[in-house]
């Protein structure tokens, strides 16, 4: 078990588990903003945001445990599809790859160093037309448990 914070280690392992899914090939995997860089689809991590608990006294004179729970919010974007319907249906198969990933390795993979869970939180999704054609926005919200030495 992981004795200091592992929310990075977790973002990491989701960006590989992400890149590697063989219904986001060609999509632009990043473990934040991509700025100027970013292409047509792009799915990236907005932060890493919770709270620690733990005990402030106790009886034992052990290492007390903490339980570090934290959000990783993740935008998708499809852009370059020929109309709306199309830009939703992409962003539908890339929130589908999220969802895969959790209900096929719901500690991601990392139950060793201290994920208990993951849950699928909300998933909100639009598209819109631009003069420059449709684009598509979706959220996502990985909720994480660790238990942490």
């Amino acid at each position: 078990m992981s004795t200091t914070s592992i929310r990075w280690t977790v973002a990491k392992q989701l960006v590989d588990l992400l890149a590697a899914h063989p219904d986001a090939a060609g999509t632009q995997i990043e473990p934040g903003w991509p700025g100027d860089a970013v292409k047509a689809e792009c799915i990236w991590i907005e932060s890493l945001d919770g709270s620690e608990e733990y005990p402030y006294m106790s009886g034992s004179d052990a290492r007390q445990t903490t339980d570090d729970r934290f959000e990783i919010p993740l935008q998708i974007r499809v852009a370059n599809r020929k109309d709306l319907f199309a830009t939703m249906d992409r962003l539908t198969e890339l929130v589908a790859v999220v969802q895969d990933i959790v209900k096929d390795d719901p500690v991601l993979g990392l139950f060793e160093a201290g994920v208990l869970e993951v849950d699928l939180g909300q998933a909100d999704m639009t598209a819109g037309r631009l003069s420059e054609g449709h684009l598509g926005f979706a959220r996502m919200v990985l909720a994480v448990h660790a238990r942490l030495f």
